[in-house]
């Protein structure tokens, strides 16, 4: 079985009192930007066996996001 990256509450993002994606960054133009360009976002989730709340632990995926296009949605992932 592949492992899952799960948040809480199952959508891909944790944004309680314990966020585990958080944006870190942003240039001046990112809020009127189409495809939010220069937008960094950090990450730390939990990594589980399955994507059931209950599934198995197994470790922590860490990393960051960047959305690099002006014209169209373009990620850049580590």
């Amino acid at each position: 079985m592949a492992a899952a990256i799960y948040s809480a509450d199952g959508d891909g993002y944790d944004l309680g009192k314990n966020p585990t994606d958080a944006q870190v960054a942003q240039a001046q133009t990112t809020s009127t930007s189409p495809t939010y360009f220069d937008r960094v976002n950090m990450l730390d989730d939990p990594l589980t066996v399955g994507p059931e709340p209950t599934s198995r632990f197994v470790g922590r995926a860490h990393g960051f996001y960047a959305s690099s296009s002006q014209e169209e949605i373009g990620l850049l992932c580590a």
